[in-house]
């Protein structure tokens, strides 16, 4: 299904915000301005708006909220607030290849936090800027939609795999490596990844990281 390979599965965002909204009534569903248009216009564009609204939530752009200012790599990024002192953040990537950094799943997603509409010159040093964001915002839990995921020209022009997981787990760095194995990658060859893991931001051994559910093996 092309359709569903780009964006997160909007069953996903639906169950995961209905799990959320049982917790607290203050539950805000965020994106940012890109080159390709306004937060607004993608998230109505795709559902995404519905969505939130179904299930009672919020919707920010992060484009327009306070921001602070952070050097990575002799750059500067814009992080917005909201991540900043969200109380408990939870990450909704995709399982798709990226031509950049090999993988985009939930070290990759952070980009999207950032407020700059115009992010293209951050790609010069992009795995650095992955690691920086992994580290500055604190991720509780990270829901990786692999139902229809994606592999070859990703993020965007791949072909979709009917691949039919769910992968979570509380450390993003993990989580990609658990991709990692899943898509026949080394996570050593992935530089953002062997980067957060000479770090001690996680562990990508697949040998040393503990599986619970499918065999990863079989999948």
């Amino acid at each position: 299904n092309i359709e569903n390979m780009i964006i997160t599965d909007l069953r996903v965002l639906e169950t995961v915000l209905n799990i959320a909204k049982q917790k607290t009534k203050n539950v805000v569903v965020v994106e940012s301005d890109s080159a390709s248009g306004s937060a607004q216009k993608k998230v109505a564009g795709t559902g995404v708006l519905d969505t939130v609204q179904k299930c009672e939530a919020e919707f920010l752009n992060l484009s327009q909220d306070e921001v602070e200012e952070h050097k990575v790599a002799g750059l500067t990024i814009q992080i917005p607030k909201t991540v900043l002192k969200a109380d408990y953040f939870i990450n909704l990537p995709k399982v798709k290849t990226n031509t950049y950094v090999m993988l985009s799943v939930a070290m990759k997603n952070m980009f999207g936090i950032i407020a700059s509409k115009r992010k293209g010159y951050l790609h010069k040093r992009l795995a650095d800027v992955l690691v920086y964001l992994s580290q500055a915002v604190r991720q509780d839990l990270v829901v990786a939609d692999g139902i229809v995921a994606m592999e070859g020209l990703g993020p965007i022009q791949g072909s979709p795999v009917n691949l039919g997981l769910i992968i979570a787990g509380k450390n993003p760095v993990t989580v990609d490596a658990a991709c990692c194995h899943i898509m026949g990658f080394n996570p050593y060859a992935v530089e953002a990844l062997w980067k957060a893991h000479q770090q001690g931001m996680g562990e990508i051994d697949a040998q040393k990281i503990c599986f619970v559910g499918e065999d990863i093996e079989s999948v």
